[in-house]
């Protein structure tokens, strides 16, 4: 595992050939904009969920608790959860998180190929574990359920990027792929699921 600071790495040992296919993205200086309208739905569907469980008026100290705790606890946790799906320990080596000031992106980062299976499920499990799944049991937190439905909801508001990035996989990439990045881009080359062996 390594923490690093600045844009995302080169990857200096992958340099794709004719047989790899970059899958077009958004710069990442506008990524975050261009997600708005997906984070804002995503926190919809939170709050969704979780509307039976919440009270509907919440509290300047309940809003800024939330908050604060969501940048401590949930942000690193939602890195974490990245990582889970990796084909390698999250403390391997090629295994990194970092932050992009000029992007304004927290990333977790592998730094080498995967099956599209576990790119997707990689990008959709922060929402589902960190966001989806705590509804079911919002009964449990009792008094603090107004400050854990934000945390829930900022979690949805930084998944937007992730699911944008995991419905251009679904749509462009084929079912059976691996997928590799090299810095902020992403690339995948068809029928190669032989080199993970």
């Amino acid at each position: 595992m390594q923490i690093i600071k600045g844009h995302f790495p080169d990857s200096k040992d992958f340099t794709p050939d004719s047989t790899w296919t970059k899958i077009q993205e958004p710069e990442a200086r506008w990524a975050n904009l261009k997600a708005i309208p997906m984070s804002l739905a995503l926190s919809v569907i939170t709050i969704g969920f979780g509307y039976p469980f919440f009270q509907i008026t919440i509290s300047w100290t309940e809003l800024v608790v939330g908050m604060i705790l969501a940048l401590l606890i949930i942000v690193p946790l939602h890195q974490f959860m990245h990582s889970t799906s990796f084909l390698e320990d999250p403390r391997s080596e090629r295994v990194l998180y970092g932050y992009d000031l000029k992007s304004r992106i927290v990333y977790a980062y592998y730094d080498g190929k995967m099956p599209r299976k576990n790119y997707i499920t990689s990008l959709i499990a922060p929402f589902i574990i960190l966001s989806i799944l705590p509804t079911m049991v919002m009964y449990t937190f009792h008094r603090y359920m107004n400050v854990v439905m934000v945390m829930m909801i900022v979690n949805a508001l930084f998944c937007g990027i992730d699911i944008m990035s995991a419905y251009r996989v679904i749509k462009f990439t084929p079912k059976k792929c691996i997928i590799r990045k090299k810095g902020y881009d992403t690339y995948y080359k068809e029928g190669a699921m032989k080199e993970l062996k």
